[in-house]
């Protein structure tokens, strides 16, 4: 019987440490997915909710190959004969159509503008047949799936063949410059805002209805104080802020901007690029996503206030942020050093807003954790023992779909540890990999399946 106590009290203990830093995240990697290496230069998520990710793999002279991903929730699929696996130098860019169709971009001019559709690459540009308008870095699409493309010498239109319809050169401070059209936001309303890696500023236009643009503002460094040799990851925030990051002429000294009503605001300034707080994203509601080393900051600007994710308190792992998207349930998608992570902010605090709400009562002890086949399901209303409850077990993946829904009738189980029986033992087997809640009534856990 003593034995017993202590094997239950510390089972006790265990579970209460681990559930108040349970982390809502999950890291695909090289252990749970055919990654080859971790290295997660980008992401993207499609209109069906799918996963699209450049994986970087270095071949032996350390070369950088470019492994392409679709992941569709259940399995991954790895895009066979793709032209870019050995082109040395990563994608500049990847979107889907809403017809389901990937555009892949590099800023070589070699490899140009490439369509993956059903199966097949199709390559549509390339030096010799753009007459100029090479090297592709950015893509995106307009009405009647026309895409808008930044190339090297300034903004091209073509429909969906890829049939030439107009293009834009901006004006440039240095006379003959030619930059690559390097970042491109596009708006619901058809105004731009985008950038060049030349230091030529940063551009506000609009599209109108013939594919003419009409440039509305140029910030550059003889008539504002944006004065940057590289500006990159613009975004607009719920406020309507335009929010970027800048780094100086120095190629060290690293600002974050926001401009709103002509006002040009600094949120953050450091001599340290690699330290410095950086712009990664909005999600669906708008709000501002940034990251710092080992940290993950949800910022709104309006209020000067933001939450933190990281390490330190076990909500999100230590890693180096490259490229964020989120998909229809607001689940943030990183592409990282470490793998690809997917982040639940929201059922992060749904789930501690229930813990502090309803206390230790009501929370329930999930064995083992991680799961392979099987988790059993403890109650703690009197201490450790088995669940009684006449409600449904609901098990919850992140996207916040109910993936399994047991009655409780179950088969008599011996833990053979704690001498109990009767606990309900829930076959997981057919699960993804991931975490996942587990809801009774109002008692809540987490377990993460492997």
């Amino acid at each position: 019987m003593y034995k017993i106590f202590i094997i239950i009290s510390f089972i006790f203990i265990s579970f209460i440490n681990c559930s108040a830093n349970l982390p809502s995240y999950f890291i695909y990697d090289s252990s749970n997915s055919p990654f080859r290496y971790n290295h997660i230069k980008k992401v993207i998520v499609d209109n069906d909710d799918n996963i699209w990710i450049i994986n970087l793999v270095p071949d032996s002279n350390n070369h950088l190959n470019n492994n392409i991903y679709k992941y569709d929730h259940y399995k991954w699929t790895l895009l066979e004969d793709n032209p870019f696996i050995s082109s040395r130098s990563t994608i500049s860019d990847l979107k889907v159509s809403k017809t389901g169709s990937l555009y892949v971009a590099h800023n070589n001019s070699r490899y140009g503008l490439f369509k993956y559709s059903e199966g097949r690459w199709t390559q549509f540009m390339n030096g010799d047949s753009t007459n100029g308008w090479n090297g592709i870095a950015n893509i995106n699409f307009l009405d009647r799936n026309n895409l808008l493309l930044g190339t090297w010498r300034g903004i091209l239109f073509t429909d969906s063949s890829f049939k030439f319809i107009n293009s834009y050169v901006p004006p440039r401070i240095s006379t003959g410059y030619y930059g690559l059209i390097w970042e491109i936001l596009l708006l619901e309303d058809g105004h731009i805002w985008f950038t060049d890696s030349g230091g030529q500023g940063l551009y506000h236009a609009k599209i109108n209805s013939n594919y003419n643009i009409e440039l509305i503002d140029w910030y550059n460094k003889k008539n504002s104080s944006i004065d940057y040799f590289s500006i990159y990851n613009i975004v607009r925030d719920k406020y309507e802020n335009i929010c970027f990051n800048a780094v100086k002429n120095d190629l060290t000294t690293c600002h974050t901007v926001y401009i709103k009503d002509d006002s040009i605001n600094i949120i953050y300034s450091s001599d340290d690029y690699d330290n410095a707080l950086k712009i990664i994203g909005t999600d669906m509601t708008g709000s501002l996503w940034c990251s710092l080393p080992e940290k993950l900051m949800q910022y709104d600007l309006k209020y000067g206030i933001y939450d933190s994710y990281g390490s330190f308190n076990n909500t999100f792992p230590k890693c180096n942020i490259n490229s964020m998207a989120y998909d229809s349930k607001n689940n943030l998608w990183f592409g990282t050093d470490i793998g690809l992570v997917v982040f639940n902010v929201q059922g992060l605090k749904d789930i501690n807003s229930i813990e502090e709400k309803t206390g230790n009562k009501s929370k329930i002890f999930i064995s083992p954790n991680p799961a392979r086949e099987y988790i059993e399901i403890y109650g703690l209303n009197n201490g450790l023992q088995p669940l009684v409850s006449d409600q449904e077990i609901k098990i919850f993946n992140l996207l916040g779909e109910c993936v399994l829904s047991v009655a409780q009738t179950f088969p008599s189980v011996d833990s053979g540890q704690t001498g109990m029986s009767d606990l309900p033992r829930i076959d997981v087997s057919g699960l993804p990999a991931g975490v996942y809640f587990v809801r009774v009534g109002d008692c809540v856990g987490r377990f993460l399946k492997i």
